[in-house]
């Protein structure tokens, strides 16, 4: 009978094991899931980009147009939220993406303020720049932090 016991014990174990989702499968769900919340990002950052320069100086259709990119990143983020690694490596560079969609979804916020309240000076334009540049930062180590889990699991 304790013989039973212990190869059952043992077989539960390696059950167990083999359940678990492991780094690599889930990195590449995650990617999968990522490629398609770029298109995205991709898909907005185009419409913006064709839009404004119709836009010309109407503040209100720029910032019509703002927060209409403020909207789109907000749900894009919340789809971001929504997903759930089953890894811990992997919702650590998980939580740097929805990182760096804050910083920028923060970043168009203030943007949106300056122009409606007519306070776009050289410092706030310096201020979004410096936004800018923290926000390739962040985006600049997420993938490179993608990259390396992804050698570091081939």
């Amino acid at each position: 009978m304790k013989k039973i016991v212990i190869i059952l014990s043992v077989l539960l174990v390696v059950i167990c094991a083999g359940c678990g989702t492991s780094v690599k499968n889930d990195l590449v769900e995650y990617v999968k899931f990522e490629q398609s919340a770029d298109k995205e990002i991709q898909a907005v950052s185009s419409d913006f980009m064709k839009k404004i320069s119709s836009v010309g100086n109407n503040k209100e259709e720029k910032v019509k147009l703002l927060n209409e990119v403020l909207k789109n990143l907000t749900d894009i983020t919340e789809k971001q939220r929504q997903y759930k690694p089953q890894t811990q490596d992997v919702q650590d560079i998980h939580n740097k993406g929805i990182k760096a969609l804050d910083t920028t979804r923060g970043a168009f916020d203030g943007l949106i303020q300056a122009v409606d309240s007519d306070t776009l000076t050289e410092e706030k334009i310096k201020e979004f720049n410096s936004k800018q540049q923290e926000i390739n930062r962040l985006t600049t180590e997420y993938y490179n932090d993608i990259k390396a889990l992804q050698e570091k699991n081939k």
